[in-house]
């Protein structure tokens, strides 16, 4: 019995470590940043890692292939394109790595025979059953938390307020440009009060309060643990 337990246990710790490569994998996919445009060409976005603009710029030539009342519209266009741009460059790494057959691998009884070596798992202590539970249900805890509601879009503005950009929880929500002020500016000027009314809503983007907790150093002691509980029992014991 304790050999079979055994043998559970060194499954548990491969399992747990392949889904923690994965996920590893996942986070590295997503791209530091993607580019995109509007239908013109004319209105250039580009989208960090965390999906929120980083730059928006407006090309000399735009008034002539695009309405000043549309140049609004055209830097959403652009921003939409980015995203589908980046989604692409995401997928196409997960499958230069084959992350999806690794993923099926992981979900089915065997690991992935082409995976490699296993790693170890989360390096751990023994420590006391009781104190271990009590920590591992408030990680549980921890984590079962909601963070706190996002807010809405927060805006930002050029000092003389003629553009406004919103950023939510998705990304640019909205940007508004006055038409008659556009009108008569040439595509610095534009970006110039663009790239304004962006720091000032990316500086309004309020910090992540999400919980957090250490679940790996958790896992490693409560794999410690068992696994010193189940040595500790002699050979053809009684396991109740």
């Amino acid at each position: 019995m304790d050999g079979d337990m055994l043998a559970r246990l060194q499954q548990l710790q491969a399992k747990v470590t392949q889904f923690g490569e994965l996920a590893t994998q996942l986070a590295q996919a997503v791209p530091k940043q993607a580019e995109g445009c509007d239908a013109s060409g004319w209105v250039r976005v580009v989208l960090g890692a965390d999906g929120l603009p980083t730059a928006i710029s407006v090309r000399d030539g735009w008034d002539r292939r695009i309405e000043a009342a549309g140049l609004g519209a055209a830097v959403m266009d652009a921003n939409a394109d980015a995203i589908r741009q980046g989604m692409k460059a995401f997928s196409d790494q997960l499958d230069d790595n084959r992350w999806w057959t690794k993923r099926a691998h992981a979900e089915e009884d065997g690991p992935d025979p082409s995976a490699g070596p296993v790693a170890r798992p989360p390096a751990g202590t023994e420590r006391d059953p009781g104190e271990l539970t009590e920590d591992v249900l408030k990680a549980l805890h921890m984590v079962q938390q909601p963070a706190e509601t996002a807010p809405g879009a927060v805006e930002g503005s050029d000092p003389q307020r003629y553009v406004t950009v919103a950023l939510g929880p998705g990304g640019l929500a909205r940007c508004t440009i006055d038409p008659d002020w556009a009108a008569r500016r040439d595509s610095n000027a534009i970006t110039a009060a663009l790239t304004q009314a962006l720091r000032a809503a990316r500086q309004a983007v309020p910090a992540s309060t999400a919980p957090s907790a250490d679940l790996d150093g958790l896992l490693g002691d409560a794999l410690a643990t068992l696994r010193a509980i189940t040595e500790r029992r002699p050979a053809g014991g009684n396991n109740s």
